[in-house]
């Protein structure tokens, strides 16, 4: 018998983790669904109605020395497809909490047999901070998803052009789209901008590299070095409006024929957009993903405290939101079981229909203009301005 008492804290996590995985494979085998890794339902946050899956870590690889990228499969062989650039959110247990972050799929695997996930660590994050120190092969992760509208879906007979925008780890999306526009569409072409610190954060660089060499003619890539070195070929400078200009005039693609997708952090996307709408590009011809939950300013949130009407599921809950409360979070407080996964604004599980009163909701989101003139809004992201009645479906 094993004395977990005695062990070190990682041996020790170690340890539990495979034998909860084995009683996982087991409940596979028998043709049950896997419980969560900790259960859902003894959580502060009430059970998602997106159920999420139990995916293994088949494979771990260090792309960068804080950034990894996790090789994912569904044990019971169903497929992971998506979208390119695409995203799923990860649930893991911390300090007693469960806790989700989302995550562009960030390589194309036509088939969905596998599903790559990238995490950059992040200084005194939660989740990246413990898939760096604990994932492991064999590991089972909650997994919802995908989730969202950015990205593209290949069509063989296309012939395109599209130009990608990115800064550190906004590369997971963008690289999962050029994989897929360049193996599914052969008159299509790729332009790639990509700016980084320096060589030793480029994430994907060697496989970057290699596709440009596998598509001479059809791929463009151009990387971009705050701190470049002389033995790399790279722009110098950060993405900020003249530097984007420059390039993307360099590389010939400040035109209104091509769709541009852009993301990265928050400074380069908003000089990618002011660029690109000065140059006369529609603006449906932007496409933007951000993995930073938007937020209201102080002053935009409401300053007392609003009763929403939530109708969900043939009931009615009276449900009072302070002003610094989400709709989503103070439903779930008051034990409604709202549909939820990224809790961003981003992939539209939470949407739902105003039907009386008004929200303060952030933007960007994933909200269609068609959307937010049906008078649809994102529970996740909203703050009740007057009383509210909502219709959740």
């Amino acid at each position: 018998m094993i004395d977990l008492a005695r062990l070190p804290r990682l041996v020790k996590d170690r340890w539990a983790s495979t034998r909860r995985d084995l009683g996982m494979i087991s409940l596979l085998l028998q043709g049950k669904h896997p419980p969560p890794l900790i259960p859902i339902a003894a959580q502060a946050v009430t059970e998602s109605a997106v159920q999420p899956r139990a995916l293994r870590v088949e494979q771990v690889v260090r792309e960068t020395p804080d950034a990894l990228t996790l090789w994912l499969t569904d044990p019971s062989g169903a497929a992971l497809r998506c979208l390119p650039g695409q995203f799923f959110t990860v649930l893991v247990p911390v300090a007693g909490k469960l806790e989700r972050r989302a995550y562009s799929a960030s390589h194309y695997v036509a088939d969905g047999s596998r599903l790559a996930l990238t995490c950059k660590r992040i200084a005194g994050g939660k989740v990246s901070s413990f898939l760096h120190e604990y994932a492991h092969p064999g590991m089972l992760l909650q997994v919802l998803g995908p989730s969202g509208q950015f990205g593209v879906t290949p069509q063989p007979g296309l012939a395109r052009k599209l130009v990608l925008i990115g800064g550190g780890s906004g590369i997971t999306p963008l690289w999962a789209i050029a994989q897929a526009v360049l193996a599914e569409e052969a008159a299509s072409t790729v332009t790639l901008l990509y700016g980084n610190r320096s060589r030793a954060d480029i994430i994907f660089a060697d496989a970057l590299g290699e596709l440009g060499k596998a598509h001479p003619q059809r791929l463009v890539l151009r990387h971009v070095l705050s701190e470049p070195s002389p033995d790399f070929a790279s722009g110098s400078g950060i993405l900020d409006q003249a530097t984007i200009t420059q390039e993307l005039g360099a590389l010939g693609c400040l035109g209104r024929d091509a769709d541009y997708f852009v993301c990265g952090p928050q400074p380069m996307m908003e000089a990618a957009r002011a660029v690109l709408l000065r140059e006369g590009v529609a603006p449906a011809r932007i496409h933007e993903e951000r993995f930073a939950t938007p937020q209201l300013a102080q002053e935009e949130l409401p300053s007392t405290t609003q009763t929403v009407e939530l109708a969900h599921k043939g009931q009615t809950t009276l449900v009072s939101v302070a002003p610094t409360e989400t709709i989503l979070e103070a439903g779930l407080r008051h034990g409604v079981m709202l549909p939820f996964s990224c809790t961003m604004g981003g992939c539209g599980a939470c949407k739902a229909k105003l039907a009386e009163g008004s929200v303060a909701q952030p933007e960007p989101n994933c909200l269609t203009s068609q959307e937010r003139q049906a008078g649809q809004v994102l529970l996740c992201v909203s703050h009740p301005r007057t009383r509210c009645r909502i219709t959740v479906p």
